[in-house]
């Protein structure tokens, strides 16, 4: 039975000021990267709420992964974890930030 990657996204800190008056409007997606090609898995992602004038968002957002891609597999067939974080304004989104975790050991 495979067994589902449970993240939990508490929130950030020192972010980037990206508004007028010191602060941003930040959001961060959650998404599973495909092995090789660094893709995004579309039907792997999650997304938290945007936190209005601030650098220090809680989001405390919970999102489970291998619900629809199965993680049980061979080390080098686990995708990645990007977790990329935006302010968000009227018309568009600016990224702030961006990580990438192998679920794979090694490297």
């Amino acid at each position: 039975m495979p067994r589902p990657l449970i993240i939990r996204l508490r929130g950030g800190n020192n972010l980037l000021a990206a508004d007028k008056g010191g602060t941003s409007d930040p959001y961060a997606t959650i998404s599973l990267l495909a092995p090789g090609s660094g893709s995004v898995i579309k039907s792997e992602a999650g997304k938290t709420k945007t936190v209005k004038k601030t650098i220090a968002p809680v989001w405390d957002y919970t999102v489970t992964f291998g619900e629809k891609h199965d993680l049980m597999v061979a080390p080098e067939l686990l995708p990645s974890l990007q977790i990329k974080v935006f302010d968000s304004d009227t018309f568009s989104s600016e990224v702030l930030g961006c990580v990438v975790i192998p679920l794979s050991e090694g490297e």
